[in-house]
């Protein structure tokens, strides 16, 4: 990702950069981590800010322009389950949380697959095709603010951090 953001600081006219990862069982995300000095080293939104901050730093000022503009948010346990929304009611950070405290996650990232692209193991051309036609279908019904009803931690974030831009 540090190339990434180099790149699109010194070699084009981008403005911003918007990141979703999945969690790949890391710490969720918080509201604590957002207060100063409140990141914590096990959540993966944590660090990749932490990485971020470190390469704006890093880079020269552009000429007549201000950084990049970054929001990342903290898909859990996968992007599939933020793409399940509005349909399958009991995919939520919520019931991921809660599942994992009781020792028996509610689904796996398989079955979001399953569920996302009827299958398990999509190419990425079919994977990319189905995000595509989810993100449209979400901002054509403006169903958003259900997604952070849903993800409060990780969609939410992403959404605060494009809100203060």
């Amino acid at each position: 990702m540090p190339a990434v953001l180099r790149h699109l600081h010194y070699r084009t006219d981008a403005d911003a950069l918007v990141v979703s990862l999945d969690s790949d069982g890391s710490l969720s995300h918080q509201p604590a981590h957002d207060e100063p000095d409140g990141r914590a080293p096990k959540c993966r939104l944590c660090r990749f800010r932490e990485m971020i901050d470190e390469v704006q730093e890093s880079l020269r000022p552009r000429a007549g322009r201000g950084p990049i503009e970054t929001a990342i948010g903290l898909a859990v346990p996968a992007i599939e389950a933020w793409c399940l929304v509005p349909s399958e009611h009991r995919v939520s950070e919520n019931e991921w949380n809660l599942g994992l405290q009781g020792g028996k996650p509610p689904y796996t990232k398989e079955q979001l697959k399953i569920w996302t692209y009827g299958m398990s193991r999509p190419s990425l051309e079919e994977e990319t095709r189905r995000i595509v036609e989810w993100v449209r279908r979400i901002v054509d019904e403006g169903k958003q603010p259900q997604l952070e009803k849903l993800f409060p931690s990780g969609f939410g974030t992403l959404a605060r951090d494009v809100r203060a831009w």
